[in-house]
């Protein structure tokens, strides 16, 4: 269902996901800052923007771990808003921080990327969200990081599993390997 629509995606660096998305048929565009990228994209002839152009009016609007990590988040919904017509959709990706409500301070969120400003759970990305004129239609939690592995060790690798259950337990900080860390959004403007 992706022929003829029109997609941007913020924060794309070379295109990836874009490239792709040309593939199967649809008109994109991209928001990126990065100049080698913004370089590389236009060789590629593909429409790049420092902000959410208002028009054309998008079909979708996708950013991929870009969200925890501004300064003001509610500002690039509102944008997408504008951009997108009635009926469009916002993907977005990002850290699942509602895992912090089952496992506390020690999530892995805290200590996988130490640049991100927020933190969203499905419950508070619905709440931004919905201020400005969007609704969940769809959401994916998946994904946990896992540090210790159940098979395939070689000595080292059972020393060092050893040694970091030790200090583990030495500073009594749990160690998860279930849950999720990924969390996925699609969201309809209405």
């Amino acid at each position: 269902g992706l022929k003829g629509k029109k997609v941007c995606e913020i924060g794309c660096s070379y295109g990836n996901f874009l490239f792709r998305l040309k593939e199967l048929g649809s008109g994109v565009s991209a928001v990126e800052l990065d100049t080698e990228a913004v370089n590389f994209l236009k060789k590629e002839d593909i429409p790049v923007y420092d902000r959410i152009p208002i028009s054309p009016k998008f079909d979708a609007i996708c950013a991929f771990n870009l969200l925890e990590h501004l300064a003001d988040p509610a500002d690039l919904i509102k944008e997408a808003a504008g951009s997108l017509g009635h009926g469009g959709r916002l993907l977005l990706s990002l850290p699942n921080s509602g895992e912090i409500e089952k496992v506390g301070p020690w999530w892995v969120g805290f200590r996988v990327d130490l640049e991100h400003l927020n933190y969203f759970s499905v419950k508070s990305l619905g709440s931004l969200l919905i201020q400005y004129g969007f609704y969940i239609e769809h959401y994916y939690e998946y994904n946990q990081p896992s540090i210790f592995l159940n098979k395939g060790y070689s000595l080292f690798e059972k020393i060092n599993r050893i040694r970091k259950r030790i200090l583990l337990k030495m500073f009594s900080a749990p160690f998860y390997e279930e849950g999720t860390f990924e969390l996925t959004v699609l969201a309809r403007k209405y």
